[in-house]
């Protein structure tokens, strides 16, 4: 009967430590398929990167031509493949992105994250540390078998310690050199498919809110925010000149000349830190004359595209004024042309940089082959690399944020459409229809308004980008004022000009939202609490704060939230077996009710 049933305790959530730590981490091979998201050919390509970069160290140590296997092949290809996959691919299969992910396949992820000096200046300590990689690649690296195996296991060490301490993609977006190369041969352009759906990027399962403005969520976002950062501009200007010196320095260092490059002598050379580093200047030896070549290129480069933006710039802005005279030009539109300026600049500079590269690279392999293959190889890289520049040329910010706004609002917009008629009910009934349809419409305008705002999309000083988008949509100024206003009282923190939303932020804190709520009502379904031991855990894994999981546990314990909603269900489930109780004591009525106390509670 059911008054036999055991008590069944109501769920509680009280700050009692109770059981052991629900395990919250996702290590394993759950991490290595990104929680189960990424498709099967991702993770069969990731698996025989990893294999293949496992290979890399034995095969340069004991196959003769493993140097120039490596540096005229492999490496030769790689921004070729950036440029015409895309960034999100390579990052999602690159063999060192796994190795600066080992502590979370391990279940112990790090959860320090990098200084604001570093989100600052993080594309100046790559290219450093690009510069010092190139000139090991001058001094030992490119001829010696031993050197280049302990580089690449000295990477990898890096890699591995770094996923331990620091948080998410520490490795990738902020130490590993070659990251600062890939966005200058794919940004602002990204992956067409990424652009398209939205959906191909190669984010971490969960979010941790590493970097701002994360290039993993959404490359071209990140691209926009720093396109006229100072350090970019450093970075991007001296690449071009970085390039040319490196392979300027084999004609440089050795008597003979181009030959000593092209015919792939260097990859058999072995060391030669202290052999002369010029051969007009042989006093000065490679470990000096390397790193010099590169940095006075660099600066060199520097110098000619400053010089080549200003002379731009100055034209472009002396146009605008004699166009808009006698009224001036205002602050907005200075800004505005210098973006713009900026803009082609540093797409220009990757354009420069990447045919300079392919002048060289991978050529000691080429010649080798039929000239009418290499014929076709240099025709090929032209023509991608030119058709890359247009569609980056081309590019604007305000069509990225008319696309993710197109993308945002469609995923909230209830669509309908109601044919016409002439029967006064039918008209009635349209009427209706319209009226909810233009309330829908108002709803998703605010929800990717707030969304867009949160995800430092656009700041409400940007909101203007959106204007012709919403004369489009039909909705009118005041109705935006007025959504603006409500959005602005529900939460204040989105138009105060010290906020700085960031997507990365705001998935951060929906997963940890989300999983923080599956610990508290699997708990309270047992009839229990959350241990503190289970939340410090949580709480540190993802970087929280006590302020911030109070407030989650204050909305998730709140009228109307999870909790109450069980409570419901459980009065609910009460009631039914009281009702049906009595039911079974009245004569009239026991006919009809089920008399096992499982099928009841059914």
């Amino acid at each position: 009967m059911a008054d036999e049933k055991p008590k069944k305790k109501l769920p509680v959530a009280t700050d009692a430590p109770k059981g052991k730590a629900a395990k919250t981490k996702v290590g394993g091979w759950a991490a290595f398929t990104d929680g189960g998201a990424a498709p099967n050919w991702v993770i069969a390509a990731r698996i025989v990167m990893v294999l293949a970069f496992a290979a890399t160290i034995p095969t340069v140590l004991n196959f003769e031509h493993g140097n120039r296997l490596v540096w005229t092949i492999c490496i030769a290809i790689l921004p070729f493949f950036w440029m015409a996959f895309g960034y999100h691919l390579w990052r999602r299969i690159c063999p060192l992105a796994v190795m600066g992910q080992i502590g979370r396949l391990f279940g112990k992820p790090g959860t320090r994250k990098m200084s604001d000096w570093m989100n600052k200046h993080y594309l100046l300590v790559q290219l450093g540390l690009m510069v010092f990689a190139l000139s090991l690649r001058l001094i030992g690296t490119n001829g010696s078998a031993l050197w280049l195996a302990l580089f690449l296991a000295v990477v990898t060490i890096a890699a591995i310690v770094t996923s331990f301490v620091y948080a998410g993609k520490t490795w990738c977006n902020f130490l590993c050199p070659v990251g600062l190369v890939e966005k200058i041969h794919t940004e602002p352009a990204g992956d067409g498919a990424s652009r398209a759906s939205g959906d191909l990027t190669s984010q971490c399962a969960p979010c941790v809110a590493c970097k701002k403005h994360c290039p993993d969520i959404d490359l071209e976002q990140g691209y926009w925010k720093e396109a006229t950062d100072r350090a970019r501009r450093i970075a991007y200007f001296a690449w071009p000149g970085i390039v040319v010196a490196f392979y300027t320095y084999y004609f440089l260092v050795s008597p003979q000349g181009w030959d000593y490059y092209f015919d792939g002598t260097w990859t058999r050379d072995g060391a030669h830190a202290l052999e002369p580093g010029f051969t007009f200047l042989p006093q000065i030896p490679v470990l000096v004359a390397a790193p010099l070549t590169l940095v006075a290129f660099g600066i060199a480069s520097f110098a000619l595209f400053h010089v080549i933006e200003s002379a731009i710039l100055a034209r472009k802005l002396g146009a605008e004024i004699a166009a808009k005279k006698p009224v001036d030009l205002s602050v907005e539109d200075k800004e505005a042309i210098t973006s713009r300026v900026r803009h082609h600049m540093l797409a220009f500079c990757g354009l420069v940089a990447f045919n300079a590269f392919y002048l060289f690279a991978g050529q000691p392999s080429l010649q080798r082959l039929q000239d009418w293959v290499v014929t076709a190889w240099s025709v090929l890289v032209v023509f991608a690399s030119t058709a890359m520049f247009v569609r980056r040329f081309a590019r604007r910010e305000d069509q990225y944020v008319h696309e993710k706004f197109g993308q945002k609002i469609l995923k909230k917009w209830e669509w309908g459409e109601a044919p016409p008629s002439d029967d006064l009910k039918d008209i009635y009934l349209l009427h209706t229809e319209r009226t909810k349809q233009r309330e829908a419409r108002l709803r998703a305008y605010k929800e990717t308004l707030r969304e867009m705002v949160a995800d430092g999309t656009v700041t409400r000083g940007e909101l203007v980008i959106l204007d012709s988008l919403r004369a489009q949509l039909g909705i009118a100024d005041k109705d935006h004022q007025k959504i603006i206003g409500e959005l602005s009282s529900e939460d204040r923190r989105l138009f105060d000009p010290a906020y700085q939303g960031s997507v990365e932020s705001r998935l951060a804190s929906e997963q940890y939202r989300k999983d923080l709520e599956r610990i508290v009502v699997e708990a309270a379904r047992a009839g229990a609490s959350p241990s503190t031991q289970t939340l410090e855990q949580l709480r540190s894994e993802r970087g929280v704060s006590e302020e911030d999981e109070a407030a989650h546990l204050k909305e998730i314990l709140a009228p109307g939230g999870p909790i109450a909603a069980l409570y419901d269900a459980e009065l609910a489930a009460i009631n039914r077996l009281v009702v049906a109780a009595e039911a079974t004591h009245d004569p009239a009525t026991a006919m009809l009710v089920p008399t096992t106390p499982t099928s009841l509670a059914g």
